[in-house]
């Protein structure tokens, strides 16, 4: 368990580097898009791995799964938080993070509730409901977030000192 508490915590150290990284992304889906998606892809996919390692009882594939899951959870993280100061007007930001902070909340208390009154059901079919919730989350932001086409922006390079800073 401190292992795996080990690895969350150390995998949140990707955020400022998949912060900086989107920041600076060129792309015709914006410059977000691309780490949400790619980030719940793998998240997804490592999820699935878990829930099959779990099933095996393979510990070394399961922590490794767990490694990748909880990387990609970060990168698709820091992309959606970058969205709000590109996205709302600066008068407006605080609200937005007061919504987003409220949601985020919510999404925690909702899921220990979940666990708690699901404690009786086979706790695998926990990665297939939160796959499911992944995957909603991502279609809707996709479609919510109205991004502008990257491709054709000034190319921002990516230093050394700016990877130190962050």
């Amino acid at each position: 368990l401190g292992l795996m508490m080990g690895i969350v915590g150390l995998t949140q150290l990707v955020c400022p580097l998949a912060g900086r990284y989107s920041d600076a992304h060129r792309s015709r889906l914006g410059k977000r898009r691309p780490f949400l998606i790619g980030g719940l892809v793998f998240t997804i996919g490592a999820l699935l791995g878990m829930w099959f390692f779990s099933q095996v009882g393979w510990t070394e594939g399961y922590v490794f799964c767990l490694t990748i899951a909880m990387t990609g959870l970060n990168v698709s993280y820091s992309a959606s938080y970058g969205l709000v100061p590109d996205l709302v007007p600066e008068s407006e930001q605080g609200t937005a993070s007061g919504f987003v902070g409220a949601h985020t909340l919510f999404g925690s208390v909702s899921g220990f509730i979940f666990l708690i009154t699901t404690y009786n059901l086979d706790y695998h079919l926990n990665y297939l409901v939160y796959c499911i919730g992944l995957a909603v989350s991502g279609i809707l932001i996709w479609y919510v977030a109205d991004e502008r086409d990257t491709s054709d922006d000034e190319e921002t390079l990516i230093t050394w000192a700016d990877i130190r800073s962050s």
